[in-house]
């Protein structure tokens, strides 16, 4: 993936990339998320315009690679699993196909793989809302990210 220029949303790219603690319910951590970006979304939809707003003026997209990866046959390549994977046991227990979710999990993926100079790296918020992994240590997290200022 070619980027145009830096990711802006730097707690956004820590989330992608394993940084904070995650639940099953992405959009509202990344509502938590955004707020950390200067971001104040309210719900799915607020939370999709900031993500592709952003992507759009980061990346280098091609539309029609970008169509075909969030098709409900093959969004489960970014993480996003819905009824449509038979393969998956207990696929009965997934939810059905939506496309604003198959939009987020696709730009999530793409961020996780940027590399560091691609974004503004930033040390983590930890709160009681949003916490750190537990295999992440504080070790871990000064020799990556040095002193928190």
């Amino acid at each position: 993936m070619r980027l145009k220029k830096s990711f802006r949303l730097s707690h956004v790219a820590l989330y992608s990339k394993g940084w904070y603690e995650t639940s099953d319910d992405v959009v509202s951590d990344l509502i938590k998320i955004l707020n950390l970006d200067d971001y104040s979304p309210f719900d799915k939809n607020d939370v999709l315009r900031i993500l592709l707003s952003n992507y759009e003026e980061s990346f280098e997209i091609n539309l029609i690679d970008f169509i075909s990866s969030i098709n409900q046959h093959n969004c489960w390549k970014h993480g996003y699993y819905t009824k449509n994977c038979e393969w998956v046991k207990e696929h009965e227990t997934l939810p059905e196909y939506d496309m604003y979710m198959a939009v987020i999990y696709k730009i999530l993926s793409d961020i996780r793989f940027i590399e560091r100079n691609s974004w503004d790296v930033k040390f983590p918020k930890y709160s009681k809302n949003l916490k750190r992994p537990e295999h992440i240590k504080i070790r871990t997290l000064f020799e990556f990210f040095g002193k928190k200022k």
